[in-house]
């Protein structure tokens, strides 16, 4: 599988999307963060915008963030992984697969 990109948070989702919003958090396996760096593209962009630092030395790094968990699941039927991160779902999918979706913006 080719890496995922980012689609978009839950609370970018339209009503009539909560049902494969829902779906994939039911459905979740919980995964280690070596495991989304390998399959989602940007995440360390992602948490550099959120203000985590690299180095553990400067500051607060993904890796030592207690609060934040990472998942595997199904969006609509595709494989995607996700992370939790202050109770709001930020959602990769495979690369252009985002067709027939609506990602934020």
């Amino acid at each position: 599988m080719s890496q995922c990109e980012y689609f978009k948070s839950c609370v970018d989702h339209a009503p009539d999307e909560v049902p494969a919003l829902n779906y994939m958090v039911e459905n979740a396996t919980e995964v280690t963060l070596a495991t989304m760096r390998r399959n989602c593209a940007g995440l360390d962009a992602w948490a550099k915008a959120k203000g985590y630092e690299k180095d553990a030395r400067v500051g607060l790094t993904l890796k030592n963030d207690p609060y934040v968990s990472y998942h595997s699941s199904r969006y609509n039927n595709q494989i995607c992984y996700f992370l939790k991160w202050s109770a709001i779902e930020f959602i990769w999918l495979p690369k252009l697969k985002f067709q027939g979706l609506r990602p934020k913006g």
